[in-house]
């Protein structure tokens, strides 16, 4: 069964996203968690960088952050069977260089 979220922009606009909870389910899970209890409302896409990503999910939109705890990072780097790759169009969880720091964004 396929996974979907949709993110809705303040102009209306919608971002529907498929979620891979087969490869990434600690993510997954995240995600729709803090979405369900409405961690994301309000905040912004701080980080925009034309032609590469755009990053949202923990600023608000006098640059304050808003944290939550975080979660193991599902990649190959860290143990964990995951083929997808970080191409254009890929919904994907930041961290620092810290494996397992990725959380909201």
């Amino acid at each position: 069964m396929r996974t979907f979220a949709t993110i809705e922009l303040t102009d209306g606009r919608k971002i529907r996203c498929e979620l891979f909870p087969e490869y990434a389910p600690i993510t997954c899970a995240n995600f729709v968690k803090l979405a369900n209890e409405g961690f994301y409302e309000g905040l912004i896409f701080h980080r925009v960088i034309k032609n590469f990503m755009i990053q949202g999910g923990g600023m608000t939109p006098d640059m304050k952050g808003k944290y939550t705890e975080s979660i193991k990072g599902e990649f190959k780097d860290n143990g964990v069977h995951n083929p997808i790759k970080h191409t254009l169009g890929t919904l994907s969880m930041a961290r620092t260089n810290v494996p397992d720091s990725a959380s909201s964004q």
